[in-house]
């Protein structure tokens, strides 16, 4: 009886999905992550859901960015920024001169700038070849594309009559300490319409960067197309692909709604790893080789409403009411550290919305409503 009791113990044990605790410091290093490592070689993107606001995030991103970096070859770390802003960041990540992004919102918090020196510092102990860039996917916001402009123009050279005036225009906003309106694109759909007529004067002028601006022009994603806004992410993200090494993987930090992988959630990881959903989307690449990773917070400020989310994450607000204590309690008990790694079963039908939305939680078990610290420039 006791030796049966004991194989049942043990059995109960071999059972339990492993958990792995991870370090709420972006000067942490992560040497092994148990329960994920022998997913890194099945996946070629990996993304990260979160509520935007949430100190936790920024902490997170970089231990798991150094570590995919050693064991998945990621080399491009993908941000919810447009293609301009991408530059931005890559200029400052080759130079690490701050001029590049002090404007950028992320500039404006403590642990995003420490997120973002942290990756400089990184990168200088790499060789060339391995170090990690930036990759914009989302729409452009027209200030930061004013701004990415300035440091494109080539020194000493008049532009054409044809593009100037709007260039001085642009270069009017770039001079503001900030942006007048996020949302504001009356210069930026001027330009899309200057770059289809004089696209010859473009390429004269701007020479090397006239592709990258080519491929700002097409970025049709906006802010007021937000039903829309995951398709386009899918093809600027396909399009830079095209750019890379084949064995290259990625990893990003994206808006919870953008990561979930089912097909009927139209979302950016659903288009990549089912890219028969999105006509003239050919790469399959990705073809069920995304893995996604939510982010389960105790409570958080949201950075867009300043209030408390009424569930721990908005990503339970898909399951149904009545199975949400159970999915709850299921990855709360099996929380053993602050940040608690736990794969998300596929034999529980109380987690099936969950499953479908992400193969792993990150459990933040204790963190509070914690927002950002305003970095003091």
């Amino acid at each position: 009886m006791q030796l049966r009791l004991l194989l049942l113990l043990c059995l109960a044990c071999f059972r339990l999905p492993a958990q792995t605790c991870l370090p709420l410091s972006d000067t942490a290093r992560i040497t092994a992550l148990p329960g994920l490592d022998d997913a890194l070689s099945k996946n070629r993107l990996f993304l990260l859901g979160e509520v935007h606001g949430c100190s936790a995030t920024p902490k997170l991103l970089l231990p798991m960015l150094k570590y995919l970096h050693r064991e998945a070859r990621v080399r491009h770390l993908v941000v919810e920024h447009g293609l301009a802003t991408a530059y931005l960041f890559n200029r400052y990540l080759e130079t690490g001169d701050e001029q590049f992004v002090r404007r950028e919102w992320e500039f404006g918090y403590n642990e995003y700038v420490d997120l973002w020196r942290g990756l400089y510092a990184y990168n200088q102990t790499q060789p060339d070849s391995l170090k990690i860039d930036v990759i914009g996917i989302d729409f452009e916001v027209e200030y930061s594309f004013a701004c990415a402009l300035e440091y494109m123009k080539p020194a000493g050279k008049t532009p054409p009559a044809s593009i100037a005036p709007l260039l001085d225009s642009l270069h009017r906003e770039a001079l503001l300490d900030k942006p007048a309106s996020t949302f504001d694109r009356t210069h930026f759909t001027a330009f899309q319409e200057s770059m289809r007529t004089f696209a010859k004067d473009w390429k004269s002028y701007f020479g090397e960067h006239y592709l990258l601006l080519k491929r700002i022009a097409q970025n049709e994603g906006s802010y007021q197309k937000m039903s829309k806004r995951d398709m386009h992410m899918a093809y600027n993200f396909a399009l830079q692909v095209a750019d890379h090494d084949a064995a290259d993987a990625y990893f990003g930090s994206l808006g919870w709604s953008h990561t979930y992988l089912a097909p009927h959630f139209n979302g950016f990881a659903s288009y990549m790893t089912h890219p028969d959903q999105l006509r003239d989307l050919d790469d399959t690449t990705f073809a069920n080789k995304v893995l996604s990773i939510g982010l389960l917070y105790n409570n958080c400020k949201s950075y867009y409403r300043n209030s408390i989310t009424e569930s721990p994450n908005i990503l339970f607000e898909l399951v149904k009411k009545k199975r949400q204590a159970a999915a709850l309690n299921y990855f709360f008990s099996r929380a053993s550290c602050p940040a608690t790694l736990v794969p998300v079963p596929d034999d529980r039908p109380e987690l099936k919305s969950v499953r479908e939305q992400c193969s792993y939680l990150i459990v933040l078990k204790d963190h509070g409503a914690v927002t950002f610290s305003p970095y003091k420039k």
